[in-house]
């Protein structure tokens, strides 16, 4: 006869359910040993998370603050902004009312001047600058005036009187006023005179 293979009967028979449930659980217990992790590896990361946690909380805390900080500048800046809007208008109301006032003073100061150049003689108007304001032609004329630029010479005697007397078209209380000794002077050059103006 041939070789037969010898066979192992209890690998054909089923399994005794005890012997099930044992093969389970050291399955699990070795899947559970498989994933368990060494304990200073658990606290190695659990401190890395508190640390991260830590950072994150920090970090969250800053950037809240650092928001805050901006609306309140921005606030602040607001209002400046707003006063310095309100200081501008206000200067320039008071700049818009100085240049009325300006325009008003300018026409007034051209007006004085035409009534001056007006009074000088016309051969003096060449004199004037041309290259000055209304201001300065003003106050040039006023200097020039004040030093007897404009003023024509009256005409002097070339001699003294001659005929007629120096003491003709006194009045009576011009003779009052006058002084003793013009008095004396007058009774000896002209005694009618003095009998007249002394009753």
């Amino acid at each position: 006869m041939t070789n037969l293979l010898p066979l192992n009967l209890q690998f054909f028979a089923e399994e005794a359910p005890d012997a099930v449930e044992n093969t389970e659980t050291k399955s699990a217990e070795q899947e559970r040993a498989e994933h368990m992790i060494p304990k200073s590896r658990f606290d190695e990361v659990n401190q890395r998370y508190k640390e991260t946690q830590a950072q994150l909380e920090s970090l969250t805390k800053q950037r809240q603050d650092d928001e805050r900080k901006a609306q309140e500048e921005a606030g602040e800046f607001k209002s400046l902004y707003e006063a310095t809007s309100k200081e501008f208008g206000e200067f320039k109301s008071q700049f818009e009312s100085a240049q009325a006032r300006n325009a008003e003073l300018e026409a007034v100061v051209g007006k004085l001047l035409e009534s001056r150049i007006a009074i000088i003689p016309e051969e003096f108007h060449d004199l004037i600058p041309d290259n000055l304001s209304p201001e300065g032609k003003l106050e040039w004329v006023n200097k020039a005036e004040s030093k007897g630029l404009f003023r024509k010479a009256a005409p002097k005697p070339v001699g003294e009187q001659t005929n007629g007397n120096e003491y003709q078209g006194i009045s009576k209380e011009s003779f009052e006023k006058m002084s003793y000794a013009d008095k004396v002077k007058l009774y000896s050059e002209n005694p009618d005179l003095y009998q007249k103006l002394s009753r």
